[in-house]
């Protein structure tokens, strides 16, 4: 019998390989272009990157922490980013399951059912985890809020002392926490207040100066990002002349039908899983309350923003799989019962995945080659005098493809993407054939 520290290796390894593999057949899409340039001409050094990062919050927005990352890879040969992605992917899955988990025994099967959840429930996986600059937006800062509530978490039960240094190190992690983005920054400010009340005033426990550093750091975090002037230099991009009212009630609407379209499958499980703690009168985790609070918090704090992409739900299916997984792991039922229907779910749950790996997996080594070959046209044509190019456009079809929802090549030779194309490779033109 393999013990279960060795079996969570081996899984954890599985879930790695599995995402360096897509890592590798992704080229760079879209943003990621237009990243590799700062102010002057290509990314180089750090001084490079830091002077982008203050012009980009004083012009485009306060989410410096993520274009950091990405500009800090864009900097470097891709396969630095490929290993480096899916690694922290694989310690976002065994941080959620750390926070599910909590302090009881192991359970190994439970990050097989988190990495599926990830696959089936994301909205645009590919986009979020997969994809250099939304994953850098996405999975790198969940995986920083991730790590900050784990510690947050066993800070506040177990009550120890900490040293001048351990607390001014939190607040720091706390800071890079809330300046994450807007509505993973504004959730988590709620959710550590929610957390500090059970705290405080349910289990009558004294608060830390260390927990009260770490909450100071990430709403100091959070403010930072969302009183950067790019913020509201960008908002004049989107016009909208209706009452201000009038906005926010259809934003109301609309998210709310979005809502019922992404979290649904996660919401019928947490009902009935919470109607069997009720009828066996099971005392539940505050912990499940303060996710559901912070998911509540976080699809509504985007009422306030004039888009919502499919990605920006990140965070809400995250805090979902966890709210599914803590009552999942503390279900007091017969063991053999539990046993054979969380098997039978994996089993079932990994015969699709397959499938769908496999489906995906061709859909963007598809798209891979197309660049591939418009890269070795390019190069090749260079040496020619060839400046301008046409190229028949690309798409891929499956959800956790990285380019999936995303752009490629556009008619007009003038558009701002097809002209970042051009400056990458060094060429006058390139567009999509008619």
């Amino acid at each position: 019998m393999i013990s279960k520290k060795y079996q969570k290796i081996i899984i954890l390894s599985i879930i790695f390989i599995s995402m360096i593999a897509l890592n590798m057949i992704t080229p760079l899409i879209m943003d990621d272009f237009n990243y590799t340039y700062g102010l002057d001409g290509r990314i180089n050094s750090l001084k490079d990157i830091f002077g982008y990062q203050l012009w980009f919050y004083f012009n485009w927005g306060g989410r410096n922490i993520a274009h950091f990352l990405a500009q800090l890879f864009l900097m470097n040969n891709k396969m630095v980013f490929n290993i480096f992605n899916a690694g922290i992917y694989t310690v976002m899955v065994y941080l959620i399951y750390s926070i599910i988990k909590g302090n009881k025994k192991d359970k190994p099967s439970y990050l097989i059912l988190i990495h599926l959840a990830l696959w089936f429930l994301m909205p645009s996986f590919g986009q979020s985890f997969i994809w250099l600059t939304g994953s850098c937006n996405y999975l790198w800062t969940t995986t920083i809020i991730l790590l900050f509530l784990n510690i947050f978490i066993k800070i506040c039960n177990q009550q120890e002392k900490y040293n001048i240094i351990q607390i001014i190190l939190f607040g720091v992690l706390g800071i890079l926490a809330g300046w994450t983005n807007e509505n993973s920054g504004a959730s988590l400010v709620f959710i550590l207040l929610a957390y500090i009340i059970f705290t405080k005033f349910v289990h009558k426990q004294k608060i830390q100066k260390i927990e009260l550093t770490g909450i100071i750091g990430v709403i100091l975090g959070f403010i930072i990002m969302i009183i950067a002037p790019g913020n509201f230099e960008r908002a004049t991009a989107y016009t909208d002349n209706s009452p201000f009212i009038v906005k926010l009630l259809k934003r109301f609407i609309d998210i709310t039908e979005t809502t019922s379209d992404f979290l649904i499958i996660p919401i019928i499980i947490i009902t009935i899983l919470l109607s069997i703690y009720i009828f066996n009168k099971q005392k539940i985790d505050k912990k499940v309350y303060v996710f559901i609070f912070g998911t509540v918090i976080a699809i509504y704090s985007m009422i306030v923003s004039p888009t919502f992409p499919e990605r920006s739900w990140t965070i809400m299916i995250v805090y979902m799989i966890i709210t599914c997984g803590i009552l999942l792991y503390d279900l007091k039922l017969n063991h053999k019962v539990k046993k054979f229907i969380i098997m039978d779910s994996i089993i079932i749950l990994s015969v699709f995945f397959v499938n769908s790996y496999i489906l995906v997996f061709k859909d963007s080594y598809n798209f891979y080659n197309v660049w591939q070959g418009r890269i070795d046209i390019i190069e090749q044509g260079k040496k020619k005098g060839i400046y301008e190019y046409e190229f028949q456009p690309a798409y891929t079809t499956r959800k956790q493809s990285a380019s999936y929802g995303l752009g490629d090549l556009y008619l007009d030779k003038d558009d701002a993407n097809n002209k970042t194309y051009a400056r990458y490779f060094g060429i006058k033109s390139i567009k999509a054939k008619e």
